[in-house]
């Protein structure tokens, strides 16, 4: 079975380049048996693009206390990325599910061009859970909470001041690209 974890507080706004935010949490139990699970299918809500998403990824809540804390929980899952709104994440290990409920976390990281846009997951159906072995019992869709992602207001103004030094500077940068010569 899976269902929602309760009693967790929604974030109502983040800025662009903003990590970890943790976007669903996921309770896995069985009534009778041992299971495993293999891979979770995960769909974007919200008003926002795939690329303002620069990674998705999955967290075991170690210390079952509903709170993503990185320090405590194990990320368990590679970086994925969305494609037309859905991405396949793959757990690193295979989560055993058993008659105690687990929870893992779906967590996305912002890139930091974000548009200001809203931003969701939500998981469909048994059919989006892809169990090592056995099958999945049904369930409802989860839709987590939906945030507002503020872009970043800062500026940055580049003046040519050495015309002699023999090389070509960028026209542009853009913000998030990393070692742009200026």
């Amino acid at each position: 079975m899976v269902g929602p974890r309760d009693g967790l507080e929604p974030t109502e706004h983040l800025h662009a380049g903003s990590d970890l935010r943790r976007d669903a949490a996921l309770g896995f139990w069985t009534d009778n048996f041992q299971g495993a699970i293999h891979q979770l299918l995960v769909s974007r809500s919200g008003s926002g693009n795939d690329y303002d998403i620069s990674a998705v990824k999955i967290y075991r809540d170690d210390n079952n206390n509903g709170t993503l804390e990185p320090k405590f929980d194990a990320c368990i899952s590679s970086a994925t990325l969305f494609s037309t709104r859905i991405t396949t994440v793959t757990l690193n290990d295979n989560l055993i599910v058993t008659q105690t409920t687990s929870y893992l976390f779906v967590t996305y990281d912002f890139s930091p061009s974000a548009v200001q846009a809203t931003q969701g997951a939500y998981i469909r159906g048994p059919d989006d859970i892809t169990p090592a072995d056995g099958n999945m019992a049904n369930f409802s869709q989860i839709n987590s909470s939906t945030i507002t992602v503020i872009p970043s207001a800062d500026r940055l103004e580049v003046v040519q001041n050495d015309h002699t030094s023999g090389f070509s500077l960028p026209n542009s940068a853009t913000q998030g690209i990393k070692t742009s010569p200026l």
